[in-house]
């Protein structure tokens, strides 16, 4: 259990000083007294966390203990401590840059003379905007210059309730003196944006943080066999257990049964990585999406993107815990234990890089609660490994969930069900839709049809469509020249929400449009099938 602070009050502020930090009794907690760290929450759904321009989020800067309050207002916390952790080799050097309980970035960047800048300017603070204020003080002078998004209007970027923004370096050779780094800088800027969602109907968002880490080698040589991660402790108040399923980027937490905040219906908590890095394949065949928020996505040929790596579960004080050097942390980004051991699965004696891949609520497969119960527990989702080049860029995306079933096990269930769905919305580019008119999905009369998931897709995707009452409805599919491919549905159907499955087995890549008909309402979406 962490020490904990209670405080009746809680503070919302723009910048306070790391030296005033009541940090519990840990020598990684030594404060940095010169540079200006700034820390805000983003609290603009059901979720309340902290943010800091050092590179830590959900840990509360004023107690020292967890940040990340769900739901909004309860005092109720789910994780202690998280942030992201970076590694390569340079030259004959393996660097890395850690954010645990000390923090190995600072405020700022790298200039084109490859030094650190900004530590001490008040300029590179953390941003925030909030919607309907276009007169804070954060909305005027939103940081452009620094990489700060602009909508397609040219406005702060601000697609849903709230939006941060600040620039970071790992450059400061000062601040790398935590026990699992230490090293010389990587020379890595990064500029960091969260956004969230809370007032349009799907509530599904009202539970998500979206961040995206745009990361730049600023260093003079390449950084080779890179791994980025996202490092979280989830041990605040509850005992909880940890999973992961590879397929979809997901790395999770769940409570006990008995769960001291939340009683019988704890909820699970994760990261979904929605966009990994991107590599160059030549491949014709390979396509990846770019993401600027604010802006429409553009197809690239020839890369492909790179997908969770590892999955790492440390115990407080075990052999497979925590890293405690620079060796130790680039081995657990790898996918190995601290040691240099691999995982191997008890179920299938198998060497893995994701250990506790089971399904909780079926008790099928490797599973931590059953393996060893409930307890403090740490996770690292790893993304790697590839090679950047001096002045090459890199984007990352990732969302927090948060969400309740049942019990404990069946909010496993029901979170990965609610990061499908978000995948899903990430993948249609929200971020260029008028979420909160929501007419892109909705008719008036209460008709409703789908973006087909997964799109692109190769060769099956779904379509869900909805009905206000009973009626004929026919749902079929054209190619780009408007002939038709398939009909999925040419029958009356009762009102209702409804899926059917577009087999593209048996016609070529390209880009395809199905159309929904249904009494006077009639819509057309467009998909594409690669293969």
């Amino acid at each position: 259990m962490k020490t904990k602070i209670h405080i009746i009050t809680i503070l919302i502020f723009t910048t306070v000083s790391m030296s005033f930090y009541p940090f519990e009794n840990n020598p990684d907690d030594l404060p940095n007294e010169t540079a200006v760290i700034s820390y805000k929450q983003l609290d603009g759904n059901n979720i309340s966390t902290f943010f800091g321009n050092n590179g830590s989020f959900n840990r509360n800067p004023v107690t020292g203990n967890g940040g990340f309050e769900w739901p909004k207002g309860s005092s109720k916390f789910l994780r202690y401590a998280s942030g992201v952790w970076l590694a390569g080799k340079v030259a004959d050097d393996t660097l890395v840059a850690v954010v645990e309980y000390s923090y190995e970035f600072l405020p700022g960047f790298i200039n084109s003379n490859g030094n650190p800048e900004g530590k001490d300017d008040p300029d590179f603070r953390v941003y925030k905007i909030v919607k309907g204020d276009t007169l804070s003080e954060d909305y005027l002078n939103w940081p452009v210059s620094q990489g700060a998004y602009l909508d397609s209007a040219g406005r702060p970027f601000l697609p849903g309730t709230q939006t941060m923004f600040y620039s970071m370096t790992d450059g400061f050779p000062e601040s790398h003196t935590n026990h699992a780094g230490s090293t010389a800088p990587l020379m890595a800027q990064i500029q960091v944006t969260h956004w969230c969602y809370n007032d349009y109907p799907p509530t599904e968002l009202r539970n998500v943080i979206f961040t995206e880490y745009k990361i730049i080698n600023k260093n003079s040589l390449p950084w080779n066999d890179a791994h980025f991660s996202i490092w979280t402790d989830d041990h605040q108040d509850e005992s909880i257990a940890n999973g992961c399923d590879s397929l979809m980027n997901l790395g999770f937490a769940y409570c006990s049964p008995n769960s001291f905040n939340y009683g019988n219906t704890p909820p699970a908590f994760s990261f979904l990585l929605h966009k990994g890095p991107e590599v160059y394949t030549g491949n014709p065949n390979d396509t990846v999406y770019t993401f600027t928020p604010g802006q429409i996505r553009r197809i690239k040929v020839g890369f492909k993107e790179l997908n969770m790596s590892s999955f790492h579960n440390a115990f407080n004080a075990a052999p497979n815990g925590k890293p405690n050097n620079y060796r130790e942390t680039y081995l657990t980004m790898q996918g190995f234990k601290p040691t240099g051991e691999s995982w191997i699965n008890p179920i299938t004696n198998t060497v893995t890089k994701f250990p506790y891949s089971g399904d909780a609520e079926s008790g099928t497969g490797w599973i931590q609660y059953i393996q060893s119960g409930y307890g403090n527990r740490r996770q690292m989702m790893s993304i790697g490994k590839l090679n950047i080049n001096p002045g090459d860029t890199q984007t990352i995306v990732f969302a927090q969930i948060v969400s309740q079933g049942i019990n404990n096990l069946n909010s496993v269930t029901k979170l990965k069900q609610t990061a499908a769905y978000v995948k899903n919305v990430f993948d249609n580019n929200f971020t260029t839709v008028d979420i909160k008119n929501n007419a892109e999905n909705f008719s008036p009369d209460g008709f409703k049809l789908a973006q087909n998931f997964p799109n692109p897709f190769n060769p099956e995707t779904v379509i869900s469509y909805e009905l206000p009452f009973t009626g004929f409805a026919e749902l079929s599919v054209y190619d780009i020249l408007g002939n038709e491919v398939a009909e999925l549905v040419n029958e009356k159907r009762s009102a209702g929400s409804y899926e059917v499955k577009f087999d593209g087995s048996n016609v070529a890549s390209g880009v395809y449009f199905y159309k929904l008909t249904a009494g006077k309402f009639s819509e057309t979406k467009r998909m594409i099938l690669l293969k």
